[in-house]
C-alpha cells in the first residue's frame, strides 16, 4: 500500500510529540473556549496570529522540523509519488488561499488556514505514524469524544456550561439550552460525535466500548440538539445495523441469545434515553424538530441571496467581506441570521470554479485516506459530508475536518493492526463458535 511506503522512514520521537499535542489542542480547546481566555480566535479585529488555532503552529512546527529532517525536494517528490491526492489537495487549498487574498484582502480569510490547510498537514504526519501508535491515537480519540459527550449531558442536565456559549465574543441566549462541553458551538460537538459514532464499529473487538460510547454519544446528540447528526447517524446506522448483524451470525461471532439479548437491552436503553429527554425542553425540541420546520425554512431563505450577486461574481465569488454585506440586506429583508449552507458560502467566497477545485480536491483527499479503510470509517466519512452539508461547517472556524482525518486514519490504522478479520480467525475461542465446533466433533 502506498501509505506503507511513505512509512518507511520513521518519524523523529519530536515530530510525533508535536503532532499528538497538536491533536490533543483541537479536541480540548475549541474557539469558544480561547475567546473566553484571553485568546481572541473568533473575535473581529484580533491580529492573525491570535486567529490562528493553537494546535496549528504545534502541526506547523512538526512539519517543518520533518522537512528540515529531510530533502525537501525529495519529501515532496516521494509524497506526490505515494499520497498523490493529499499533494493536490495542498497545492489546491494555498491556490485558493492566495486568489481570495489577492482579490479580496486578507478580511475574513483567516478561517481557511485551521479549515481547510491544517488538515492536510495533520494527514500527511499521521501517514508517517506507525500503525499501532495511530491506532491507540484512534481508541484515544474515542475515550476524549465518549469524555466530551458525558460533559455535554452533564451540562445539559445541571444547564451549566463548562465554556462560555459565545459567537463573535458575546453570548448567545437561545429558547432551549444548548451545551458547549469541550468543542465549542454545540452543533460542531453533534457533528463529530455523530461521526465517532459511525466509526466506532472499526474497533471491532471491543464489544463493550462500542456499546457504552456508543450509547453515551447518542444521548448526547439530544442534548446538543443537533437534529440534522441525529437523524444522519441513525439513518446510517439503520441501513448498516442489519448487514452487520448478518454478517455476524455468518462468522458464528455471537450466538443467537447474545444477539437477540443485546438488541433487546439497546433497544430498552435507547427507549429509556428517548423518553427521559422526551420529557425535557431540548428533548422535546429535537424530536419534534424531525421534520420541515422555521430552522430548515431559514437555509431555503438563505438561497435568496444568490439574487444579489451578478454572474460573474458566482463564477469568480465575492469573498467574505460581499457575503456580509448581503447577508445584512437579508437578515433586513427575512429577519434571517447568517447563512447555514457550507457549500452556498464557498461557492459565494471562491466562485462555482474554486468551489469545484476545492471540492475534487477534498473528495480526492478523503478517498485517499480511507484506502484499505474498513466500512464503518467509509459510513463515518460520509456522514461527516451530508451533516456538514446542512449547516456552514465547511466555511467557518471550524476543526471538525482536521478530526475527521484523524479519526479516518486512526480507525484504517486500528484495523491494520488488528490484523485479518474475524471471519479469516480459526472458529476456537469466539463466542457462540464452541458448540458448533464440538457438534462438529460428535457429528
Amino acid at each position: 500500500m502506498a501509505t506503507k511506503a511513505y512509512r518507511q522512514r520513521p518519524l523523529s520521537p519530536v515530530v510525533v510529540w508535536l503532532t499528538c499535542i497538536g491533536v490533543a489542542c483541537f479536541f480540548l480547546f475549541s474557539g469558544m473556549f480561547l475567546d473566553a481566555h484571553g485568546w481572541p480566535y473568533s473575535l473581529v479585529g484580533s491580529s492573525l496570529p491570535f486567529k490562528i488555532h493553537p494546535g496549528s503552529y504545534f502541526v506547523f512546527t512538526a512539519f517543518a522540523i520533518l522537512l528540515v529532517s529531510e530533502n525537501p525536494v525529495s519529501f515532496f517528490y516521494r509524497l506526490a509519488g505515494t499520497l498523490p491526492a493529499h499533494v493536490i489537495y495542498m497545492v489546491a487549498v494555498i491556490g485558493l488561499i492566495v486568489y481570495t487574498l489577492a482579490r479580496f484582502g486578507t478580511a475574513g480569510a483567516s478561517f481557511m488556514i485551521d479549515l481547510h490547510l491544517v488538515p492536510v498537514f495533520v494527514a500527511i504526519l499521521l501517514a508517517r505514524f506507525p500503525a499501532r501508535l495511530m491506532a491507540n491515537l484512534f481508541l484515544a480519540s474515542i475515550l476524549v469524544m465518549t469524555l466530551n459527550a458525558s460533559l455535554g449531558i452533564v451540562e445539559y442536565l445541571f444547564h451549566a456550561r463548562l465554556t462560555p456559549y459565545l459567537v463573535d465574543g458575546k453570548p448567545v441566549h437561545e429558547a432551549y439550552f444548548r451545551p458547549t462541553a469541550l468543542l465549542g458551538h454545540p452543533l460542531q460537538n453533534a457533528l463529530i460525535t455523530a461521526v465517532t459514532m459511525l466509526a466506532l464499529p472499526a474497533a471491532r473487538d471491543r464489544r463493550l466500548l462500542f456499546a457504552v460510547c456508543g450509547l453515551v454519544m447518542a444521548g448526547s446528540l439530544v442534548a446538543f440538539g443537533g437534529r440534522s447528526a441525529l437523524a444522519v447517524a441513525l439513518g446510517l446506522l439503520a441501513v448498516a445495523m442489519p448487514v452487520w448483524l448478518v454478517r455476524r451470525l455468518a462468522r458464528r461471532d455471537y450466538s443467537y441469545q447474545q444477539l437477540v439479548g443485546g438488541m433487546m437491552a439497546g433497544i430498552f436503553l435507547a427507549g429509556a434515553a428517548v423518553a427521559a429527554f422526551g420529557t425535557m425542553g431540548q428533548g422535546t425540541r429535537v424530536f419534534a424538530g424531525l421534520r420541515w420546520d422555521e430552522s430548515a425554512n431559514t437555509r431555503l431563505i438563505g438561497l435568496r441571496i444568490l439574487d444579489m450577486v451578478d454572474p460573474s461574481d458566482i463564477i469568480f465569488g465575492i469573498g467574505q467581506q460581499g457575503i456580509l454585506e448581503r447577508s445584512e440586506r437579508l437578515a433586513s429583508y427575512y429577519g434571517i441570521i447568517g447563512l447555514e449552507n457550507s457549500w452556498l458560502l464557498l461557492m459565494l467566497i471562491f466562485g462555482v470554479v474554486g468551489l469545484a477545485v476545492f471540492l475534487t480536491a477534498l473528495l480526492g483527499l478523503l478517498r485517499e485516506v480511507l484506502k484499505g479503510a474498513p466500512a464503518p470509517a467509509w459510513m463515518a466519512a460520509l456522514g461527516y459530508l451530508i451533516i456538514a452539508s446542512t449547516n456552514n461547517t465547511l466555511a467557518a472556524k471550524d476543526s471538525s475536518l482536521i478530526q475527521l482525518i484523524i479519526l479516518l486514519y486512526g480507525a484504517r490504522a486500528y484495523s491494520e493492526a488488528l490484523g485479518p478479520s474475524v471471519q479469516q480467525r480459526p472458529l476456537t475461542g469466539r463466542p457462540g463458535a464452541r458448540r458448533t465446533g464440538t457438534a462438529r466433533q460428535a457429528a
